[in-house]
């Protein structure tokens, strides 16, 4: 038989079409549930009846046609032995069994005519080709053709000759005298006989006319003929050659009959049955490709039936349960099912065989021997009662391996889902096209939300407008460059964003090419929030821009303009100002961008809650807070002026003296929206008032070198120094304004011997008394000075010439009669 031989068009005709070979599209395989249904549906639709019939006889399919020769339905016929009763004649059964055995045993296939006896007592007559299948189990296949009409014709030889004339099949009439009478259409096309033979034609050539192999021309001459002549009738299996030489495999049929008049006439009819023979060879070599199939696929194949069980089991199967093939038989499937998964399976714990429709890769647990279930997925087909009796065939593969990897794969998943999204840096990947492949949630938080459309496209507006063209560019550069060989690329890039709270972040990201790499495809975009980073950045330059104006004396106002600066460039969008304090007041010393309004409101303020929030600030002697100005009863001396500023939140810490346990000055900073300030400021602030308290420290500092390098350190008057600068100014001032200046001199008399007698400490405090008895005597005008020891000058500037003497003579009797009061020394 050939290994993949071709079936006519005609052989299996249906809806669905034919049968095509094991490679073609048509190919049908035992694990697919459309081609089980397409093979089905071209078998129901056949005009020929097909069935198979296992080693025993039993059938194990039977069609439609089948079934209507037979006279009986599909399921009466299932699982019985094929024919049983149905043959009329029991010496005609016993010869059809006997030449079938024969034939099956050594051809491997037969063919014959016989009546079939119905259940309603009608008869048909029937050509019947049997195959034998040689596969795991022995089985065969059975063609039959319904020739009744044909075989009713014979008894009227004209009525014959008009039903052969329009058949495919060969027809020859003889007469009595064995002479060729008739030979239809088909006839004279396949063996070439011309009408004008025929009379030339006789029994004796029969052999020629059918063009017999030398097998078949044997046959006749030791069988056919004679079983004509003495029975009245032969049907076999011939051979002959057909008009191109080709050898044709036919079932001929030789009658003699008996017609009007008593007269004889013979016919024999010939039907060629290579169709059927290529038909059974390519069923045969299908169940061959079935079966190894089944034994050589990767998933376990069972099939179920009422009430049986399992009755057929793939190899797979034993590996999949754990026990021998042989155990498996007769068990019940559903046992080994998780009972979990049972509930959920169609129409719940019933058997399979309830499915109407075919359920694809359900997941389901298999119970193995060693105690474990193994994660399966199944499919089921159930091929219904017309075909195996109820059957069912379930596929179930084992997916535990590539279950524990999914499993691996999606903790792994989860692990780099928790790792990114953890990160403080957003982490976005872009396909060649700039689409969005991948986004952490923090990098959708940097760039305002969730993304659409491209890259570029989602995060154009929220850059900000100096850094928008050059970010675009350079994302739309790094996507267009390949690196070399496939080697990844890395690039950087600093630019501002809109955050979600309306103010300007800064960002980093860093550009990684690695399409590449299979795993990740893409360009990786690492994005992190260097905001803090720069407000470092921008401190640390800001304080080193401070601390050089404080070491190069710049002037206080200057230096707490830089210090404000500092602070408002720390608290974005804040405003900030600084009040010293002095003589238990504040005053405003610094905020460069506060209102005028406001500044002169605070040129000099009283401490306590009349100073408004530094007041507190600076009494309490700790930071104080206020989230809403509007609500808060502690300043309600100075709300509306706040509020007419556009300011809703305030905060104000005092600062303390470096050296001394002293309250020194006040940083107060001012927002336009409601602020709560956080931890990070509160840090930034403790900085800041360190800062500030080195700066007015320093101012004052210079303060008093430059009032110890002028003023005598006992008295506090003028030293020599200052008076002769003072000096030398007045007299400028006198000759531009046509005035006198007038100078006296005091020398104490005796005042060692105090010193001598009482200590200098007497002599100390002595000198002050007379500085002071001199400044309570002198013009507001005049300048005291102490030239050292016992000398003290008055400078009196600005004198009219016409009373110049008179004035001074009266100063001078003031200064001795007070100097010459008794003084009371501790």
């Amino acid at each position: 038989m050939s290994d993949s031989p071709y079936i006519p068009t005609n052989a299996l005709s249906g809806r669905t079409g034919t049968l095509g070979s094991a490679e073609g599209d048509g190919a049908l395989s035992l694990a697919s549930f459309e081609d089980i249904t397409r093979m089905r549906v071209t078998m129901d639709s056949s005009p020929l009846g097909i069935a198979f019939i296992d080693g025993t006889g039993k059938t194990t399919f039977v069609n439609a046609q089948w079934a209507n020769i037979c006279g009986r339905p599909v399921a009466e016929l299932l699982g019985y032995i094929a024919f049983n009763n149905s043959i009329r004649d029991e010496v005609e059964s016993q010869r059809a069994n006997a030449e079938a055995s024969a034939a099956l045993d050594t051809k491997g296939h037969w063919s014959g005519r016989f009546e079939v006896a119905r259940p309603d007592g009608s008869t048909r007559v029937v050509r019947n080709w049997v195959s034998k299948i040689e596969g795991l189990e022995t089985s065969y296949v059975s063609i039959l053709e319904d020739i009744t009409e044909t075989v009713n014709a014979y008894g009227d030889a004209d009525h014959l000759r008009a039903l052969l004339s329009g058949t495919a099949d060969i027809a020859l009439i003889f007469g009595s005298d064995g002479r060729l009478e008739y030979a239809n259409s088909a006839a004279r096309r396949i063996l070439e006989i011309q009408e004008s033979d025929y009379s030339e034609l006789t029994r004796l050539d029969a052999v020629a006319i059918l063009r017999l192999t030398p097998e078949s021309v044997e046959r006749y001459q030791s069988e056919i003929a004679p079983s004509v002549l003495e029975f009245g009738r032969w049907s076999g299996e011939t051979t002959y050659y057909n008009s191109s030489g080709e050898i044709v495999t036919a079932v001929t049929d030789a009658s003699k009959h008996v017609g009007e008049g008593g007269k004889a006439f013979y016919t024999v009819t010939s039907h060629d049955v290579s169709n059927y023979k290529a038909l059974a060879e390519r069923l045969e070599h299908q169940e061959t490709w079935f079966r190894t199939i089944v034994a050589q696929s990767a998933d376990a194949i069972f099939v179920t039936r009422r009430p049986d069980g399992i009755i057929y089991a793939s190899p797979r199967a034993e590996e999949l349960l754990g026990i021998p093939l042989e155990e498996i038989i007769g068990t019940k499937l559903r046992h080994k099912v998780h009972p979990d998964d049972i509930a959920g399976l169609p129409h719940g714990s019933q058997n399979v065989a309830a499915i109407q429709r075919p359920y694809v890769d359900y997941p389901i647990r298999i119970l193995n021997a060693d105690g474990h279930y193994r994660f399966c997925e199944a499919t089921a087909v159930n091929f219904g009662a017309d075909i195996g009796n109820g059957a069912s065939m379930i596929t179930i593969k084992d997916i535990s391996r590539r279950k524990l990897l999914e499993e691996m794969v999606q903790s792994e998943s989860r692990r780099f889902t928790e790792i990114v999204q953890n990160l403080s840096d957003g982490v976005t990947i872009l396909d060649s096209r700039g689409s969005i492949r991948y986004q952490s949630a923090q990098a959708k938080q940097l760039f305002g939300g969730e993304s659409s459309g491209t890259f570029v496209e989602s995060i154009a507006e929220a850059i900000h407008e100096e850094d928008r063209s050059r970010v675009l560019g350079r994302i739309e550069s790094a996507l267009l460059a390949q690196g070399a060989r496939g080697d990844s690329w890395e690039g950087s890039l600093e630019f501002r964003v809109l955050g979600t709270d309306d103010n300007w972040r800064y960002c980093e990201t860093k550009f990684t090419d690695l399409r590449h790499e299979l795993a990740v495809a893409g360009v990786v975009l690492t994005t992190r929030d260097i905001s803090d980073r720069r407000r470092s950045e921008t401190l640390v330059r800001e304080q080193a821009e401070f601390l050089r104006l404080v070491a190069s004396s710049a002037p206080i106002s200057t230096v707490l303009a830089a210090l404000c600066d500092l602070v408002e460039a720390t608290f974005g969008g804040a405003k900030s100002a600084v009040m010293r304090v002095s003589d238990a007041r504040l005053s405003f010393a610094g905020g460069p961008r506060m209102p005028a309004e406001f500044v002169d409101a605070m040129q000099s303020v009283p401490l306590g809650v009349g100073g408004g929030l530094c007041g507190i600030a600076v009494e309490a002697g700790e930071p104080v807070y206020s989230l809403d100005v509007a609500s808060d009863h502690r300043l309600e001396g100075c709300r509306d002026l706040l509020l007419r500023n556009g300011f809703k939140s305030v905060w104000s810490a005092p600062v303390t003296s470096s050296d001394e346990d002293a309250i020194i000055a006040s940083i107060a900073v001012f927002w336009g929206e409601t602020h709560e300030v956080t931890p990070d400021e509160v840090a930034f602030m403790e900085t800041l008032i360190a800062l500030c308290a080195i700066a007015v420290d320093r101012k004052e500092y210079e303060t008093r070198l430059t009032h110890q390098a002028h003023h005598d350190s006992l008295t506090g008057l003028p030293n020599r120094s200052l008076f002769t600068e003072l000096l030398s100014i007045a007299t400028g001032r006198a000759s531009r304004g046509n005035t006198l200046n007038a100078v006296m001199f005091i020398d104490l008399d005796r005042f060692k011997e105090v010193n001598d007698s009482l200590g200098h400490d007497a002599g100390d405090e002595l000198l002050i008394n007379v500085a002071s008895r001199l400044r309570d005597c002198s013009r507001a005008s005049d300048t005291i000075a102490r030239f050292g020891g016992d000398e003290f000058v008055v400078l009196c500037e600005d004198l009219d010439p016409e009373s110049a003497s008179g004035v001074i003579a009266d100063l001078a009797e003031r200064l001795l009669a007070s100097i010459d009061q008794p003084m009371v020394i501790k």
